[in-house]
């Protein structure tokens, strides 16, 4: 499938969907936009599409998608917002402290601190206004696993292992940081397409979901932890990345995680899951060869030192990325 046509409905829908946080305030307006768009890969409403896809097939995907009003697109929309707050807050010098985010300053350089805090608190309530407009007899369902996954015992409490210093005391703690920070938003968004389908869904496809939402929320960080190889990382971030900290246990742990992935889709009802997830890891397999061969590779530089045969674990890596 052609996921251009996908992308830009949701683009729109998004537009549509933001332009209801208008306060009066122009400026402020400006910041909320500024913190969402232009969008970046859309990847999260892009797994809920997918698996609303392979339950109903396309057709019936671009329809909801045309409506900006579908529970469907009230979902994508609601997502793509929630997530943007997170990088909003991320980046803020008492968190992550970072001054670029998708090539140009982050929010809170661009305007300044206690705008960036304010627009990512008025976009976290906006995920959630979103679906309060969904107009279904069981739209509680997601707006209850919504708040649970997303929580102060989810999304949230990976944060604080995370900024508390827990994420790099060992290994375990290091894992339940993803799950929680990461997971737990790619399992919302897995669950949320399949509810839009069928607002009731089995238990068996309910666990399969997870525990699938569970490996890409892993395979998804550690990636992107091992991605940033070669870019120039500070003190948090080499606290935090489980390759220089954890280069053996993070290596399984990654081998582990695509291997589960690569067998759920296998199963035929994964088409378009499978044409989403395609794209991001031939991206992800281009930047980790380029970091094998390169001499500036902090991360490679270290598992040289530590043990020879993790140069054998990256190229494992390698071939389940395009398996």
């Amino acid at each position: 499938m052609d996921f251009t046509t996908v992308t830009g409905l949701l683009e729109d829908n998004l537009k549509t969907h933001l332009n209801r946080l208008d306060c009066g305030d122009e400026h402020f307006l400006e910041i909320l936009h500024y913190g969402v768009l232009p969008a970046g890969k859309l990847f999260r409403p892009l797994l809920c599409c997918s698996v609303y896809g392979d339950h109903l097939g396309q057709d019936a995907l671009l329809d909801e998608l045309k409506n900006p009003y579908s529970a469907l697109s009230l979902c994508s929309s609601a997502l793509e917002i929630h997530h943007a707050y997170t990088l909003i807050h991320d980046d803020l010098p008492c968190m992550d402290d970072d001054d670029m985010r998708r090539g140009r300053p982050s929010t809170h350089k661009a305007y300044g601190q206690w705008q960036a805090v304010l627009a990512g608190d008025a976009l976290l309530h906006h995920s959630h206004a979103l679906l309060n407009l969904i107009d279904h007899e069981q739209d509680k369902k997601i707006r209850r696993y919504f708040s649970w996954a997303l929580g102060a015992k989810g999304l949230i409490y990976g944060q604080v292992l995370d900024l508390s210093g827990a994420i790099h005391q060992n290994f375990e703690n290091l894992k339940r940081t993803h799950i929680l920070k990461t997971g737990r938003l790619i399992q919302t968004a897995l669950y949320a397409g399949a509810w839009c389908a069928h607002p009731t869904i089995g238990l068996r496809e309910t666990t399969d979901l997870m525990r699938f939402g569970h490996a890409m929320g892993l395979s998804f960080q550690l990636l992107d932890d091992l991605s940033e190889g070669t870019e120039k990382l500070g003190d948090h971030e080499k606290s935090v990345n489980p390759f220089i900290n954890f280069p053996a246990e993070s290596l399984r742990e990654l081998s582990s995680s695509l291997v589960t992935i690569k067998k759920e889709l296998e199963r035929p009802r994964h088409n378009l899951l499978a044409q989403t997830l395609e794209g991001y890891f031939a991206k992800m397999k281009a930047i980790i060869e380029k970091d094998l061969k390169s001499k500036d590779s902090l991360i490679f530089e270290h598992f040289e030192v530590i043990e020879e045969d993790h140069q054998e674990g990256y190229h494992k890596i390698v071939e389940l990325l395009i398996s």
